[in-house]
């Protein structure tokens, strides 16, 4: 009876140990798979996130940029006269820029490096008309240039080739 009841408590102790290892193996396994199946998950994640927002190199490779077209230099404007206002066109052309990319005008004096901004944020469609502040103390008289660009930093900046004049003319005084 004796040798019956420690062949019993064997196989129980048996039992428990192989429970326990299985206990063991199981948790470990789903521990591995669950893991795994996480690293899979990320890795899914990660190329879908590539693949919807991958960037085009090829685009970003095309040289953009942007020319004056006029005023250019030479031009005379003549604004003032008996109260008028002067309307001024400026022309552009561009390469590898969307008719929605920003563009910015600006008016450059001579011998000054401060530009005064017609406009911060225009569509790039080739031509904006504006009306200049008839102030001479915002736009004196004097030679200009214009100066447009695309706020982007790749895409690069041009001017005038040479001075326009921008001349006030007042009525004269009796």
């Amino acid at each position: 009876m004796k040798n019956k009841n420690v062949l019993i408590g064997i196989l129980i102790a048996l039992v428990i140990i192989l429970l326990a290892w299985n206990i063991y193996t199981t948790n470990r396994v789903n521990n591995l798979l669950k893991n795994y199946q996480t690293q899979q998950h990320q890795e899914i994640q990660t190329n879908k996130i590539n693949r919807d927002y991958k960037v085009d190199n090829s685009e970003l490779d095309k040289k953009q940029s942007v020319k004056v077209l006029s005023p250019n230099g030479g031009e005379k404007y003549y604004c003032g006269v008996g109260g008028t206002i002067c309307n001024f066109e400026v022309k552009w052309s561009s390469i590898n820029l969307s008719e929605t990319s920003e563009i910015f005008v600006a008016l450059q004096k001579e011998g000054s490096s401060e530009n005064i901004y017609l406009t911060i944020s225009t569509s790039n469609s080739g031509k904006e008309v504006f009306v200049l502040p008839n102030d001479i103390n915002i736009l004196p008289t004097g030679n200009y240039k214009i100066i447009i660009g695309s706020p982007a930093a790749r895409v690069m900046q041009d001017s005038s080739d040479g001075f326009f004049k921008i001349t006030r003319v007042y009525p004269p005084t009796n």
